[in-house]
């Protein structure tokens, strides 16, 4: 492999480097110590997306408040693929409407109204005022079971919460 400066345009690492394999490397499998969690977040409040850049991805928490169906889209090349639509809310009592795209993620089963979800590298977009989309290729999805703790994913569970402790009270 060779180290690089990345290249912050066209990656969500948020490392000033990267690691560039090619295709004579060689990658061996080593055994998992756990000392290395499973997966880092750098979540950004729903509240502050309207100020960010189009186009840099960015992870998110909340709460899923709208849950659409799959759809298939007829692309412009002549091919399809699948669609789906997702609203999140958080404690900053702000939404951000989710595209998500492929099979993987709009295929997940998994998912219900008021479940934790974590978003990681959602792409700001300007389509109808700021939104993310969430791509197979680049995007990944975490209900609050594979978040293992996480203290901003936990933060926004106790808010989710209290939130319907008060519309059941």
């Amino acid at each position: 492999g060779m180290i690089k400066m990345a290249n912050k345009k066209f990656t969500s690492v948020r490392n000033d480097f990267c690691i560039i394999f090619e295709k004579n490397s060689e990658i061996q499998e080593a055994n998992d110590d756990g000392s290395i969690s499973n997966q880092a977040f750098d979540f950004c409040k729903i509240s502050e997306i309207p100020e960010i850049m189009p186009m840099k991805t960015i992870d998110v928490v909340g709460v899923i408040s709208v849950l659409g169906e799959k759809e298939e889209i007829n692309l412009k090349n002549g091919t399809t693929k699948l669609r789906r639509h997702i609203q999140l809310v958080d404690d900053s009592e702000k939404s951000v409407s989710l595209t998500l795209w492929g099979e993987e993620l709009c295929s997940r089963e998994d998912l219900t109204l008021g479940d934790v979800l974590a978003v990681k590298a959602g792409r700001v977009s300007e389509f109808g005022g700021r939104s993310l989309n969430c791509s197979d290729d680049h995007a990944s999805l975490y209900r609050m079971t594979e978040l293992k703790g996480d203290p901003e994913a936990l933060k926004i569970q106790a808010w989710r919460k209290r939130a319907m402790d008060q519309n059941t009270g």
